[in-house]
């Protein structure tokens, strides 16, 4: 037997040294003094730093979702996986090649393309993103790599050592039990390693399923957090509310299941129904999340007639974009703006309903500036060029120091409240309140 040659060695070590130098200097960084750069050499040592990771109490959640996502993803794999690797190694029937192109497709595409599309599908299902959108897209990648190597040991399997089995009188289940499993064991382990590190590690194909979640912010004690409805789900209300925050978020009708506070039934569209146009709600209220029930407050004004034709019309186009019939709840839900909220009833409905319409507002001026900005990108290789590009930045300037002055008298219910109600909150700029 020929050994490799003095070069092909030294090759395949540089090779090596290449591929995992890079780790090994960053795992020495773990062990810097430093808090901010990172030197070479680190100008000392010190193992200070797994403490103060040991003892942030942000890490452990985390770390806990990516561990049981991870297992439940190569367990679903290891079993799908194996089953369509017996399916497509052993005969030929119409369709096996594009069979096969299908499982592996997710693991060659992009993980971005995989993410979205499956948001995509989650979203035209009506499927709400928690941790089992997660585990699903883990899993579609996962597949893949069980399948790979269960499909390359099956194929290199004789056929007659599973005959040779059922001849000796063997039933299906101790024919997998042992003869196929002690065959398949190494390369399912491979398999299984390799599929549990990439979902652990996943963060692109993570992001789009888990969608918009409160439980990606670290929460101080007595913090409010005011959101739209893309992040109306229990666990990230959960999130905040076991970090001893409070909540001012925008409601809706399917992924924010309200109950009262002693679980019975809730029924949001019959007490929105008693509101007049200008009038506030404000009805006790509890988020079920799990098991638990998170006590809260609805609080909800009717839009002007114009703002709710407005907000049907926003529906009717996202429904026609996304190809889903439109319910007559989720038009009628249109005509009002309704807020869940944990903060204390010694803020009336005016005021937590003001509250947000100052978040609202925020958002929109940064959508506007986001469009405006955009002037900012011009070629800047001459003098006309910059100042071109320096006359546009002052042309933004003045316009978001107008859409300033005149955001207080914006609301996305139509209309500004009556004297006698809670008063607008000043804003930066606001020359009313200035």
């Amino acid at each position: 037997m020929d050994r490799a040659s003095f070069g092909l060695k030294a090759a395949a070590a540089a090779g090596l040294a290449f591929l995992h130098l890079p780790i090994l200097l960053i795992f020495l960084y773990a062990f810097t003094t430093e808090e901010k750069s990172y030197a070479f050499p680190p100008p000392g040592l010190t193992t200070k730093w797994f403490a103060v990771a040991w003892n942030r109490a942000d890490i452990w959640p985390p770390l806990a979702l990516s561990l049981q996502v991870a297992l439940i993803a190569t367990v679903l794999a290891l079993i799908l996986g194996t089953l369509a690797a017996g399916a497509l190694s052993k005969g030929r029937f119409f369709g096996q090649n594009q069979i096969a192109l299908l499982l592996i497709l997710p693991i060659a595409l992009p993980g971005v393309v995989t993410g979205i599309a499956l948001r995509s599908a989650f979203s035209m299902m009506d499927i709400p993103y928690s941790t089992w959108t997660i585990i699903l897209g883990h899993a579609t990648f996962c597949i893949v790599i069980v399948y790979n190597n269960a499909v390359a040991r099956m194929r290199r399997m004789s056929g007659a050592v599973l005959e040779a089995s059922a001849d000796l009188g063997a039933n299906a289940f101790q024919t997998f039990r042992h003869v196929l499993l002690p065959n398949l064991g190494t390369a399912l382990l491979a398999g299984g390693m390799l599929a549990f590190a990439l979902s652990f590690d996943e963060v692109i194909v993570t992001t789009p399923k888990e969608g918009e979640t409160l439980k990606r912010y670290a929460v101080n004690h007595g913090d409010i957090l005011m959101a739209d409805r893309g992040y109306a789900h229990p666990p990230g209300i959960a999130h905040v509310v076991d970090a001893g925050g409070e909540v001012i978020i925008r409601a809706n009708l399917v992924t924010l299941p309200l109950v009262q506070r002693n679980g019975g039934a809730f029924d949001i569209l019959t007490h929105l129904r008693q509101l007049g146009v200008a009038e506030t709600g404000d009805w006790p209220v509890a988020v079920k999340a799990g098991k638990r029930l998170l006590p809260g407050r609805l609080c909800a004004i009717k839009k002007s007639a114009a703002a709710a034709e407005k907000g049907q019309q926003r529906v009717r186009r996202e429904s026609q974009r996304g190809q889903w019939q439109v319910q007559p709840q989720t038009l009628e839900a249109a005509a009002y703006v309704f807020v869940f909220t944990t903060v204390s009833a010694n803020y009336s409905a005016a005021r937590i309903l003001e509250l947000y319409r100052v978040r609202w507002q925020i958002e929109l001026t940064f959508k506007r500036l986001k469009s405006l900005v955009s002037l900012g990108h011009l070629k800047k290789h001459d003098d006309v060029a910059a100042r071109s590009w320096l006359q546009g930045k002052l042309l933004v300037a003045f316009l978001i120091d107008r859409l300033l002055a005149l955001a207080e008298r914006v609301s996305p219910w139509g209309y500004p409240f009556e004297e006698g109600q809670t008063p607008p909150l000043p804003m930066a700029g606001d020359r009313v309140h200035a």
